[in-house]
């Protein structure tokens, strides 16, 4: 059983998350509260306490300095803010000075509390599993040090030597070494560089400074989070080298709200008409701090979207190779990118029209619900109404108007099949105002009336 301490200066809402939180389901425990962090202080110098959740504003002493009393203190004791704040650099502070993880007041609410409960214990589960025995915990002997970080499951069976010596810790892709008084810059990078290059791997070499009052265990997992973030567009084949700072390497990937509009270029297919655009979506995926997984799992969403988009005028389904890092992820846009202007019917066309094209298709399938007039799509993708018309068959294969029904009526086709709702609303829902004339249409195509097909189904 987990013994949880919660630190809130008001009475209330302390109250409140020791009888509302569904503690016992994941396997924890509410053994103590306190007021402010002094209070929590006395509590974990008196009692056994396994996760500390606490806010920070509180009066006597707030959250942040109560966690470096306890790192003074050797009170190595998990935390969980508790926070208000919506500025991020409170929660980057305290995730640095090494917090687990956080929650805002604003999000809880009853639906969430099983969530945030089993987030919070999946991350103390992977603290345990990172974990270093032995001397982990011992503060480092030198200000400087040396890295090489690689994607998970790099030498899985081998570990890189650096001057005949083993590293001084090592977890997930991530190897690190204290800097000895004999070592040059010059050797390190050409001895490191050699041993991921002979194992054809991708990663990166980092020369760290200003971390003497790093232990192991921070060096390590400080550093895996680095390669997790911004390292994951450093990386590359030529295994690059630079030069970090204890602060660069601690700064913290943002929890990822921004990538949907950082990534909105490949949705709306800009990316394919201008050569620039793929170091612009490197430079805003960087300054936002978008993590490996977060891009994964936007990458995995878009891929999905381009095969329900565009499935029919590609030769395959798109499917997501294994990336490790940004150089990988590029090659494989710039592979897909061949793939669409290839799939375009007439190679004379420009990649710029077929990217308007492809655009045009994208905002069909976005505002299907609304009229569609291919005046209009034109003037939106900057092209005439005559050259969009002939562009758009020659990519597509039918005309503008063609495409829109053909579109509108697979749309109904799913909403008869997967709703009660009534055939008026289907037809409002796809574009058709008019419930008899959207009929009509959809009996020429399929040959059944809407009430036919939705009884009968598509056999």
């Amino acid at each position: 059983m987990i013994r949880v301490l919660i630190i809130e200066d008001d009475r209330l809402v302390r109250k409140g998350l020791i009888s509302a939180l569904p503690w016992e389901e994941h396997d924890m425990k509410v053994v103590a509260e306190a007021g402010n962090g002094q209070q929590g202080l006395d509590v974990l110098e008196a009692e056994t306490i396994d996760l500390v959740i606490t806010d920070i504003s509180m009066p006597v002493m707030n959250g942040l300095d109560m966690m470096a009393e306890m790192q003074d203190r050797q009170l190595q004791v998990p935390v969980v803010l508790l926070t208000l704040h919506e500025e991020f650099s409170y929660v980057q502070r305290a995730l640095r000075m090494g917090a687990i993880d956080y929650i805002s007041k604003t999000e809880i609410n009853e639906e969430s509390f099983a969530a945030l409960l089993q987030r919070i214990n999946q991350r103390l589960q992977e603290r345990q599993s990172h974990e270093l025995p032995g001397t982990a915990k011992r503060r480092l002997t030198s200000s400087e040090g040396w890295a090489l970080l690689c994607p998970d499951g790099t030498f899985s069976e081998l570990t890189p030597l650096l001057k005949e010596t083993a590293p001084s810790a090592t977890v997930d892709g991530v190897w690190f070494w204290e800097q000895q008084l004999s070592w040059t810059q010059e050797s390190v990078v050409e001895e490191l560089r050699a041993a991921a290059i002979s194992r054809n791997a991708f990663g990166q070499i980092i020369y760290t400074t200003d971390i003497a009052n790093w232990t192991l265990e921070t060096a390590t997992l400080d550093l895996k989070e680095y390669r997790d973030g911004l390292g994951f567009y450093e990386m590359g084949e030529a295994i690059p080298f630079v030069h970090r700072s204890e602060a660069d390497v601690s700064i913290v990937a943002s929890p990822g709200r921004a990538a949907k509009h950082v990534l909105q270029p490949l949705r709306s297919m800009d990316w394919l008409r201008f050569d620039h655009t793929m170091d612009q979506l490197k430079q805003a995926l960087m300054e936002n701090g978008i993590s490996t997984e977060v891009l994964k799992q936007e990458m995995y969403a878009i891929v999905n979207e381009w095969n329900r988009l565009y499935g029919a005028l590609l030769p395959n389904q798109l499917t997501l190779p294994s990336y490790d890092c940004w150089e990988c992820l590029e090659k494989w846009l710039n592979y897909i990118k061949e793939i669409f202007e290839q799939s375009a019917g007439k190679p004379q066309l420009s990649g710029e029209v077929q990217a308007c094209i492809y655009q045009a298709v994208h905002l069909v399938h976005e505002q299907i619900g609304d009229a569609l007039h291919a005046s209009e799509l034109a003037k939106r993708v900057n092209m005439s109404r005559s050259y969009f018309s002939q562009c758009f068959k020659d990519i597509t294969g039918e005309t503008f108007n063609e495409y829109v029904r053909r579109i509108r009526m697979d749309q109904a086709k799913v909403y008869l099949w997967q709703t009660e709702k009534p055939v008026s609303w289907v037809a409002g829902e796809v574009g058709y105002a008019d419930q008899k004339y959207f009929s009509r249409v959809f009996r020429e195509t399929t040959g059944m009336l809407p009430s036919e097909y939705r009884r009968k189904g598509d056999k």
